[in-house]
């Protein structure tokens, strides 16, 4: 079978992780003979058993942590890929630590009969928390799938007419159909919308899983239908060529710096979709032709929420739906996203409802999360499915 790249950053991280399971049993091998060799009365002395064990532990370790920063360089040197720097760093933060945890307890628990030493076993479990923590970013977090709503009054859609509901899946990102993404899926169409909305990033993966999940993914898009349209933009990880064909026959139409006109029950909305890079001539000239189109309600579905900053304040779009930056995927409580690969405010970018450049934005923090050769992890930051209502009303102006 060939091999593609990612396969070449699986065995890099391999390779990563048995340099630093190997600089463990080192280290307990070291450490042992290194004891044997010293006078009884140091040997003895509570704290050189204190001070010897992570040190010569932290010795072995830290080159098993070199061996892991070379080849993320050369990795890097070679394909620029940032997110596999990321990846294999996160992966050693999980491994390298707990396995001078483990040492620790080893030493603590050496010989039997002597005083026990608290203070190891204290640096042990404290060296050995990120591995729950990775445990549940990884695996668990993920897939916590929440479901955000939000009402959004529109000023021309007329105040007898019913509320109209959107649904939005964003940023699946995935390597395949798994129970999670057909979960989302029934989800969105248990909320009965009158539109669903899909603001790009639709597979993550490499050549060979795209060939061997194309079947699936065609057969979960044909599921897509709802009373008034199906609507998608490309993302990032997502290219023409591959798209058209698998949504061919599905109930999803892709919206490539065009419009459409949807008619529910009285109410015109004008639904735009541009590219994925912002500010070319093309996506300006769709902003303004929908900004200039004669209706109830004017929505523009883009994948970075980066075009608000396209819009002029002459052009009245009522609403902005975008993705991409899956809410940053790490939050820290209290301060945010540190990284959200986006110019809008971080308060936006971590999702939500907010006005940017004057124009009403929400951000979706996406059903999925970066995969390929990032990590596949989230935290204090659930994946979401999204619901908007809108009606009729004021708009009101809030800012991040």
């Amino acid at each position: 079978m060939a091999f593609d790249t990612l396969d070449y950053l699986h065995l890099l991280i391999a390779v990563a992780w048995l340099a630093a399971i190997a600089g463990g049993f080192v280290a307990i091998a070291a450490h042992r003979s290194i004891e044997q060799r010293l006078p009884p009365d140091l040997t003895a002395s509570k704290n050189a058993r204190w001070v010897l064990p992570p040190v010569v532990a932290l010795v072995s370790l830290l080159v098993a942590a070199g061996c892991a920063f070379v080849l993320a360089i050369a990795w890097f040197a070679l394909t620029r890929d940032f997110f596999a720097l990321v990846r294999l760093g996160y992966y050693q933060i999980a491994v390298v630590p707990a396995m001078l945890g483990v040492h620790l307890l080893i030493q603590r628990f050496w010989k039997v009969g002597e005083p026990r030493i608290r203070r190891p076993l204290i640096g042990a479990l404290v060296l050995m928390t990120p591995v729950p923590v990775c445990i549940y970013a990884s695996f668990v977090a993920p897939y916590q799938l929440v479901i955000e709503r939000a009402e959004i009054p529109m000023p021309r859609i007329p105040a007898d007419a019913a509320p109209i509901k959107i649904a939005v899946i964003a940023d699946l990102q995935t390597a395949r159909i798994t129970d999670y993404e057909r979960s989302a899926i029934d989800k969105a169409l248990a909320e009965k919308p009158d539109l669903i909305l899909m603001p790009g990033d639709f597979f993550q993966c490499s050549w060979r899983q795209w060939k061997a999940g194309e079947a699936d993914f065609h057969h979960e898009m044909k599921r897509l239908a709802c009373p008034f349209g199906t609507f998608a933009v490309l993302g990032d990880v997502d290219e023409m060529d591959d798209m058209t064909p698998v949504l061919a026959g599905t109930p999803v139409r892709l919206l490539h710096n065009d419009i459409a006109m949807v008619d529910i029950r009285g109410c015109r909305i004008a639904l735009g979709g541009v590219e994925l890079f912002p500010g070319t001539v093309p996506s300006d000239e769709t902003i303004s032709r929908l900004a200039a189109t004669e209706c109830d309600a004017r929505i523009l579905l883009a994948h970075r929420p980066d075009l608000v900053f396209h819009i002029g304040a002459e052009q009245p779009i009522d609403l902005v739906i975008a993705g991409h930056t899956h809410g940053g995927q790490i939050v820290i409580p209290g301060f945010g996203p540190p990284i959200t690969l986006s110019s809008v405010p971080r308060a936006a970018a971590a999702g939500g409802l907010h006005v940017v450049n004057d124009q009403r934005l929400y951000v979706s923090r996406g059903v999925g999360c970066e995969r390929a050769s990032a990590p596949p992890i989230r935290l204090f930051c659930p994946p979401e499915l999204t619901v908007l209502t809108l009606r009729s009303g004021e708009t009101p102006i809030t800012r991040p």
